[in-house]
């Protein structure tokens, strides 16, 4: 069994293959060959692997590493191996050498078993050896690895620290010697919706000190920037004439309105030209005195009616306080055909197709009066 692991040792020490990452958590990927009793290995395996600074006794260095139920497949198996931070592991000693020595034993149980000789582990050409160490120059001060940022491009940058903070919302702007922070409110900053202007003289942006209503922009009063709104400014278009911000309507929709003033009361008609000032409805009932006319062929150019179906319903009714006036005139003027004067038609039995009252005791009064200047009219029918 001893001579079996130590062709096992000799044939990871002919076929190992290793490659240094060069990162600052330095890990090896190791690729190893197994051999039980010549021939490759299969199976699950235990391993400690450990790194020293000499091939035969030296110092540990860095943390062991040991890796379980490892699977070998055809004698070939790859581990991750991390022993500890680049500078720990590598760094150390000036000559940078380094042997790996690999236990191993089946998986789950027995006694592992150290092999020999230790694997050494060249620094060339790999990653490792690369890594900055010494002063920093250029835009960087201090000493790698960890230097500090002192410019861009070898413009300066202000020294500021716990003494000389930079404040929140804080920019960096050329001041023509350095790059130096400014800018920042201050403090939790501005509140909300607050409008912020610079002030040169302290290298900052500060909130206006009247607070913006929903809309408002900044407007310059001739000392600082302060809310307000903008007003148009010109001559005014469209439906508008005039200039703004004080223009008045001239039309609705591309229609014009007429430049007359209306009187009490009046609406505006379109007329077929423009909107005009006229009379109209009122309340529900005429402005009179009322004259107008329609030349319709089929119909009435006015009608009325009154549909309750009870009580003493009147559809027109007339009334004259003159003693020679009518309450009621109904006149055709038509010298021809059958054109009367008034109309008048009832359904009820007990109705009255025309009715009319004069009451006053004197004077040459009618109660209806009918005339036809037609010689085949009527004067009154009902």
């Amino acid at each position: 069994m001893q001579n079996r692991w130590l062709i096992l040792g000799l044939s990871v020490l002919v076929s190992a293959m290793l490659w240094v990452a060069g990162r600052a958590q330095a890990v090896i990927t190791y690729q190893g060959y197994l051999r039980m009793g010549g021939a490759p290995a299969n199976g699950n395996y235990d391993f400690i692997f450990t790194l020293y600074d000499d091939p035969m006794a030296g110092n540990q260095v860095g943390v062991q590493v040991r890796i379980n139920n490892k699977l070998v497949r055809n004698g070939l198996y790859t581990v991750e191996l991390d022993f500890g931070p680049h500078n720990v592991i590598w760094n150390a000693l000036p000559a940078r050498n380094r042997w790996l020595e690999i236990q191993v034993r089946p998986a789950g149980g027995g006694n592992f078993m150290r092999l020999a000789p230790r694997v050494r582990i060249h620094a060339a050409p790999y990653a490792w050896a690369a890594f900055p160490v010494g002063p920093a120059a250029g835009d960087l001060a201090g000493n790698y690895p960890n230097p500090l940022v002192v410019g861009f491009r070898g413009l300066p940058l202000a020294v500021f620290n716990a003494a000389n903070p930079p404040n929140v919302g804080d920019f960096l702007f050329w001041d023509g010697g350095f790059w130096r922070p400014a800018g920042g409110a201050g403090g939790a900053g501005p509140v909300n919706g607050a409008l912020l202007f610079w002030n040169a003289g302290i290298l900052r942006w500060q909130p206006m000190a009247v607070p913006p209503a929903v809309g408002n922009v900044p407007v310059w009063n001739g000392n600082a920037w302060v809310p307000g709104v903008i007003l148009p400014e010109g001559p005014a278009g469209g439906d508008l004439f005039g200039n703004y911000p004080n223009p008045m309507v001239a039309g609705l929709r591309g229609r014009p309105v007429s430049p007359n003033l209306p009187q009490t009361g009046q609406v505006l008609k379109w007329d077929g030209m423009m909107w005009t000032p006229a009379n109209d409805l009122t309340d529900g009932n005429f402005t009179l005195p009322f004259t107008g006319g329609a030349a319709v062929q089929n119909g009435a150019t006015f009608a009325i009616a009154n549909p309750a179906p009870t009580g003493q319903a009147v559809a027109i009714s007339g009334a004259s306080a003159s003693t020679s006036g009518a309450g009621i005139l109904g006149e055709a003027t038509a010298t021809t055909g059958e054109a009367y004067g008034v109309i008048g038609r009832s359904a009820s039995q007990s109705g009255v197709g025309v009715f009319g009252e004069a009451t006053a005791t004197s004077g040459d009064t009618r109660g209806i009066l009918g005339r036809s200047s037609s010689s085949s009219g009527i004067g009154v029918f009902g």
